[in-house]
């Protein structure tokens, strides 16, 4: 496992869309505590949204551990490890590169995540 992982990350999402009049807003964050010992939590989440006549938010706690799932790296590769009923499935994330107190993961099919600490 790479301690480099090791942490909140945070995924931020921002949209935005007419003007004036007709313009909405909106920002929605989701994070994961990836834990030392390879266990996964469930961090905090957010969303906000407002235009010219409307704004609402909503916040979540999160849930913290999450039972059954696992993480770790080989390879400069990011996997999941899922253990449920009994069962065990492993998926691949992606390939992850971290800098600057940001994970950018590159996922099989060149699909691109950027987290944050």
């Amino acid at each position: 496992m790479d301690p480099n992982v090791v942490g909140k990350w945070t995924k931020n999402e921002t949209y935005n869309s007419g003007y004036g009049d007709n313009f909405m807003g909106g920002n929605f964050s989701q994070s994961l505590i990836f834990m030392a010992d390879g266990s996964v939590a469930e961090g905090s989440s957010s969303a906000s949204i407002g235009g010219s006549n409307y704004s609402g938010s909503s916040k979540g706690a999160g849930s913290g551990v999450i039972d059954g799932l696992r993480w770790y790296t080989k390879a400069n590769m990011l996997w999941l490890s899922i253990d449920q009923n009994g069962q065990k499935q492993e998926v691949e994330l992606g390939r992850y590169y971290i800098e600057n107190n940001r994970m950018l993961i590159t996922g099989k099919n060149g699909e691109k995540i950027l987290l944050s600490r």
